[in-house]
């Protein structure tokens, strides 16, 4: 998440006017409006900023930020302040996307409303270039970059198109989707009814034996597998393609 416990306030001066409650009101809301607009774009910055820091200085930034302000309704009646506008973020877990902002005013009649803001942060993602069936493993013709934007991919994304190589799909996936955690899973490296190596470690000394996998298993997982001489079961790691390891 970006900008842990961020608490972002702009002062805006306010100015007394003498002139009628009606146009009061409505310098009201343009103060409102403007503060709210200065604050988000300090927002903007530090969230960019925030979202940028751990990229390389020879890499070209691929990150930027749209604000989106809410309408403030100009009939409001509210008194004019006579300290500074203060502006925050409502408390909130999220950090970009739909958020609300506060402006209050701490002197005189004190008052405070709710604006809304809508943070969006872009960024390229791997997508697919063309349509996946279930169950492929992830070749690098299988994806490309595109611009998308972050704050609406609730299901996680990639950045990086080599973390992706080699993982297989759990469905099918259109061309040009966002390519998710939530839709991969890592392959198998050892099939049921599978002939596998047994290798029974004790400490330096290493035993090897004949067995047959009773499940699949990914790489590192635990799976069943019978010893073809002695005919036991045994719970053995996955330690690669054809290959269970047990400590003894």
């Amino acid at each position: 998440m970006l900008l842990h416990n961020t608490t972002l306030t702009f002062f805006v001066t306010c100015w007394i006017s003498s002139f009628t409650s009606a146009i009061l009101a409505s310098e009201s809301s343009e103060q409102i409006q403007f503060a709210v607009n200065e604050f988000a774009q300090e927002y903007k910055n530090t969230v960019l900023l925030e979202a940028t820091s751990g990229d390389r200085s020879d890499k070209r930034p691929d990150k930027r930020v749209e604000i989106k302000i809410g309408y403030v309704d100009p009939r409001l009646s509210l008194k004019p302040c006579t300290t500074p506008l203060e502006v925050n973020l409502r408390r909130s877990n999220k950090t970009i996307g739909r958020l609300t902002t506060k402006v209050s005013c701490t002197s005189g009649s004190m008052w405070s409303l709710y604006v809304p803001m809508t943070i969006d942060l872009f960024q390229t993602v791997a997508v697919a270039s063309a349509p996946i069936p279930r169950g492929a493993k992830l070749q690098s013709h299988h994806l490309q970059l595109e611009e998308k934007n972050i704050s609406m991919l609730y299901n996680g994304y990639y950045i990086d198109q080599k973390t992706l190589l080699g993982l297989v799909t759990t469905r099918s996936i259109k061309m040009g989707d966002v390519i998710s955690p939530r839709n991969l899973t890592a392959p198998k490296v050892v099939y049921r009814n599978e002939e596998v190596t047994i290798i029974a470690k004790a400490g330096s000394l290493k035993v090897r034996a004949r067995g047959v996998a009773l499940s699949d298993g990914l790489l590192g997982e635990k799976i069943s597998v019978r010893n073809k001489k002695t005919k036991k079961i045994i719970q053995a790691r996955v330690k690669g393609p054809g290959k269970v390891e047990i400590q003894i």
